[in-house]
């Protein structure tokens, strides 16, 4: 089986090597373990400024797609066709791709996706997000109604 898989968290890159948290690294190197190619498909770094990517992935059969560097939220949801419609072209060859929701460009997979069959690896809940972000201040509330939204 070959899969593809979307995560909103950055991947350090340095040379060949991928980097990412450790609780992630384990299960992408997992993930793979379980099939003939995992595709990648992430946002990069290439500097570690927190530390945070204390893993180095093992596993041989890893493809990074590249969505380049992260950037804003609204930046991802407006130009979702920009960042991701050209990268999909390159999973085209997947059985399966899982897709990290919620994040900004989890909702326009489903737009720009033709062959692979769409999962969704449901990790939070927009709804109850929204209420616990609170009202105070103009971010707050931009915040909330894209969230209910």
């Amino acid at each position: 089986m070959k899969l593809a898989f979307y995560y909103h968290i950055p991947i350090l890159t340095i040379g060949n090597e991928l980097r990412c948290p450790s609780f992630l690294g384990v299960f992408l190197d997992e993930l793979a373990n379980q099939t003939d190619q995992l595709y990648l498909i992430m946002h990069t770094k290439s500097e570690d400024l927190n530390g945070s990517a204390d893993y180095r992935l093992n596993a041989k059969n890893i493809t990074l797609i590249s969505l380049g560097k992260k950037t804003p939220l609204w930046h991802r949801s407006l130009f979702s066709q920009k960042i991701i419609k050209q990268r999909l072209l390159e999973i085209e060859c997947c059985d399966a791709i899982i897709v990290r929701a919620p994040s900004p460009l989890a909702p326009h997979f489903n737009k720009f996706l033709k062959h692979p069959k769409l999962y969704y690896m449901v990790v939070g809940d927009y709804e109850e997000g929204a209420k616990q972000i609170g009202k105070k201040g103009i971010k707050a509330l931009l915040l909330s109604r894209y969230f209910l939204f």
